[in-house]
């Protein structure tokens, strides 16, 4: 009888075993990766080819000359892939990435807008994803007759996505030309898109100084909750509230921004310091608030301005605006101002009062106004002004 129980026993275990080994050897089998690529390439939508593909399943992996163009007719090109992962931990129901790192991933798409309605349903994900290190060099996308867009490098330190916990990130960073980001936190897009990120990002564009700050974002996929910190090239906050932001985002936001000196944001400006709040709300078609200003002038003193701001991508709208400056104080007030921008150059119309008028701004006045009007016409390089006001100027010896 034990002679009977021991081979029933024996006979799965040995088959377990039978089948182990299989899977074993097909896992470490040199040409494993060709097969299965091959096998893929005949399955997917589209046309798959690449000059080299080695490696056992079990890895590393070595991809070269990779190539897939679909119906639509976008094109990937990929120069270069390398990878490293832990088979066995697909026992565990872990897919255990150690290394990923792609060279040269070029992407073309046509222009043009889908016009079908894209999903909201995730798949479900039946494995857990860890990735230890992912490096992706030489990122360049390009759709229609647009300009390129180029990233340097994408690397992550630390990564994993579950269908239980969503997407944690250690430390995500891109590196472009025009400066870089880095960010850590936690995305669940199979709950409601809760997310708490943080990072920091460098900006530079051409012609303009170098900006760095700090980010978070916590919320859902109803609201995220916003705040940002510059550091260069002026000290600002900016808080905002950002409704429905992944489908039709609506927001409402308050920017306070100082600088010692404007020059910190172009040279060619003066170095007087300055202060700014905004505080409004809009979507990304249009905006709409109210703004303070204020400058220290160095003969005029303070000089600020407050008033209300609207617009869109096409045209902006100031209304009563009212600029004051010295002691006694001087006004000018716009009762409405509007510029254009939907052409080559920008295009201004406005128009306005005045009071107490006087130069200099200090001391005893050659020039004053007590009161006047004005319009204001035309572009940066060609304007009219039309002014209609009381001009007044001191006795002269000989002048009565």
């Amino acid at each position: 009888m034990s002679r009977r129980l021991a081979l029933w026993l024996g006979l799965p275990l040995g088959l377990v075993a039978a089948l182990l080994l299989a899977a074993g050897l097909a896992l470490h089998a040199p040409g494993g990766l060709r097969v299965v690529f091959d096998w893929l390439a005949g399955q997917v939508p589209g046309e798959l080819a690449a000059d080299t593909v080695e490696g056992p399943l079990a890895g590393p992996w070595r991809v070269e000359g990779l190539r897939y163009r679909d119906a639509q007719g976008t094109d990937v090109a990929l120069e270069g892939l390398a990878l490293e992962w832990r088979p066995a931990a697909l026992l565990t129901g872990l897919l255990h990435v150690k290394a990923l790192r792609t060279e040269g991933l070029v992407i073309t798409a046509p222009a043009g807008e889908d016009e079908s309605e894209p999903s909201s349903a995730l798949p479900d994900l039946p494995l857990r994803i860890d990735i230890d290190a992912l490096a992706l060099e030489r990122i360049e996308l390009t759709v229609g007759d647009g300009d390129p867009v180029r990233i340097a490098r994408v690397a992550l330190a630390g990564g994993s996505v579950s269908r239980l916990r969503g997407a944690r990130l250690k430390s995500l960073r891109v590196e472009a030309e025009q400066g870089h980001l880095q960010v850590s936190g936690r995305v669940d897009p199979w709950r409601d898109y809760r997310h708490d990120i943080q990072g920091d990002v460098r900006l530079v564009l051409p012609g303009r100084p170098e900006a760095t700050g700090r980010f978070r974002a916590k919320g859902d996929a109803g609201r995220s909750e916003v705040g940002v910190d510059l550091d260069a090239p002026l000290r600002a906050g900016v808080v905002a509230r950002i409704d429905t932001p992944l489908t039709a985002p609506a927001w409402e936001a308050r920017l306070e921004a100082r600088t010692d000196a404007l020059t910190a944001l172009d040279r060619g400006l003066p170095s007087w310091p300055a202060e700014l709040l905004f505080e409004g709300r809009g979507t990304l078609e249009r905006a709409a608030g109210t703004l303070a200003a204020a400058l220290t002038h160095p003969e005029f003193g303070r000089l600020t301005a407050d008033g209300a701001v609207e617009g869109d991508r096409t045209r902006i709208d100031l209304g009563q605006v009212t600029l004051r400056a010295g002691e006694p104080e001087m006004r000018l007030r716009l009762a409405a101002a509007s510029v254009a921008l939907d052409g080559d150059v920008p295009v201004l119309d406005a128009s306005g009062s005045w009071q107490a008028l006087r130069w200099p701004p200090t001391g005893t006045p050659q020039v004053s106004s007590p009161n006047g009007r004005f319009t204001l016409s035309g572009t940066p390089e060609a304007y009219a002004i039309d002014l209609a006001g009381r001009v007044e100027l001191p006795a002269q010896p000989g002048f009565e």
